[in-house]
């Protein structure tokens, strides 16, 4: 790959990262209730993440690590629009509200090679994304937003509802997703703490 065409890729994606920004702006989420500073915050985030990996990825383009931050981003931006009251809309939102936890998980441990070498770290990533995918995805089938203190939410909102079961979902979302969570935390943390 040319330095003509690693450079037009990211300001390609510094481009695309700027229009995302822009219509996320009205639906996301405010973060910590600062209004406009908590979604400036919200946004940025992301914005740091896709940025970040455009430029890893240019700089070397066979390393994961510059893709692992993108997606990072990317799932960052998904989680934000819990803002929206569009059915679908607000429905990805919650399902990926915490999407970027693996892909998170899998930079630390990888940096700076790009590889999870052994099986710790990559049971420190399965672990992350367990906790995504039982977690929040399996419980939010059982929880109402209306029953669950969104007093703004309109019926429906959370498309994927079987129905609204809170002690399921309190089960799924606190002990099988925390503890995933916390397991996974541990291990990344230890093995920083190794290198």
């Amino acid at each position: 790959m040319t330095e003509r065409t690693k450079t037009a890729i990211v300001w390609g994606v510094v481009a695309g990262a700027t229009a995302v920004s822009v219509a996320l702006w009205p639906v996301a989420i405010d973060f910590a209730g600062h209004g406009d500073v908590g979604k400036a915050i919200q946004v940025s985030i992301g914005w740091g993440f896709v940025i970040g990996g455009a430029l890893a990825l240019r700089r070397r383009p066979g390393n994961r690590i510059g893709a692992a931050m993108i997606a990072t981003g990317v799932a960052w931006w998904l989680g934000s629009m819990l803002g929206t009251r569009v059915p679908i809309l607000w429905t990805i939102a919650l399902m990926s509200n915490s999407a970027y936890f693996p892909f998170l998980v899998f930079t630390f441990l990888a940096f700076p090679i790009g590889r999870l070498g052994w099986w710790l770290p990559r049971l420190a990533v399965g672990l992350a994304a367990t906790a995504e995918i039982v977690g929040y995805v399996i419980a939010n089938l059982f929880s109402d937003p209306r029953a669950s203190g969104c007093t703004d939410c309109q019926p429906g909102l959370n498309v994927l509802l079987i129905e609204h079961k809170p002690e399921l979902a309190t089960f799924l979302n606190f002990r099988v997703a925390l503890s995933s969570a916390m397991a996974a935390l541990a291990v990344t943390l230890g093995l920083l703490v190794i290198r």
